[in-house]
């Protein structure tokens, strides 16, 4: 008797079709693509009035940095690989910025104004391996290090003059060049008067022409927009801060090469 009612509940069972999943999972790829469709375009959001706000919605934070190692107890943190992260299209907005520049007397930027600017406006760290680009150019080097150990930024300054005034606005360029460590990411502001000026993260060490070991970027894109839309870059610079700049950087910087 018992082996005929299991016998009964198996054929029960056997007859019965699993729960419809075929709607759940188009239910499921559907919210997962209307996902990322809102990521773009929160990511390629149009101009805004103020700087810092493009420069975090428009390019979002900065790089997630490792824990100090003297901030946690060993093993407190499992082990989780990262996969690698996505190539990301080159993004483009155009930004007011606010800031006023110095309309005072101007002299021809040098790389030591350059060098003395830019520490000015890099978030609190240590500098070193000041260098220039050589060739009158105006392109300057410098290693950064937030606390996690150095990394490298390249910044340079040129103007194809074009006729019309400076402008309040700028046009922001954000580009990755996952082939090249020197220029992993290059931040561009171009003006309306021709002036362009670039900052480059790299994610490797270099001096002398030739590409070192590799080095965590700590600028992130945000701060670096903030950096590269300051309006007193340019081919001619504030006479003030280029003689201060002089004091601080008396001697000839090495060349950098590359």
């Amino acid at each position: 008797m018992e082996e005929d009612l299991r016998a009964a509940l198996r054929a029960d069972l056997a007859g019965e079709r699993p729960p419809p999943l075929g709607d759940v999972v188009g239910v499921a790829i559907s919210q997962g693509r209307r996902i990322r469709r809102n990521r773009r375009l929160a990511v390629g959001g149009a101009a805004v009035a103020v700087l810092a706000a493009v420069a975090f919605a428009a390019f979002g934070p900065g790089p997630q940095l490792p824990l100090l190692p003297s901030a946690l107890p060993p093993g407190s943190v499992p082990s989780i690989a990262v996969p690698p992260a996505a190539v990301v299209p080159t993004r483009t907005v155009t930004v007011r910025n606010g800031t006023q520049r110095a309309e005072g007397m101007q002299k021809k930027a040098t790389s030591a104004a350059m060098l003395h600017l830019l520490t000015t406006l890099l978030p609190p760290g240590r500098t070193s391996h000041y260098g220039d680009g050589g060739d009158n150019d105006l392109r300057v080097q410098l290693y950064y290090d937030a606390g996690y150990g150095p990394s490298m930024l390249r910044l340079q300054v040129t103007r194809k003059a074009t006729g019309a005034p400076r402008g309040p606005a700028a046009k922001l360029t954000v580009t990755h060049v996952p082939d090249d460590c020197v220029q992993d990411t290059a931040v561009r502001a171009t003006w309306p008067d021709g002036t362009a000026v670039q900052l480059d993260i790299a994610s490797c060490l270099a001096s002398g022409g030739r590409t070192g070991p590799p080095a965590k970027a700590q600028l992130s894109e945000a701060e670096a927009v903030l950096i590269v839309a300051d309006r007193r870059w340019g081919v001619t610079m504030d006479a003030d801060l280029v003689d201060q700049a002089a004091t601080e950087f008396p001697t000839a910087l090495p060349v950098f090469g590359r």
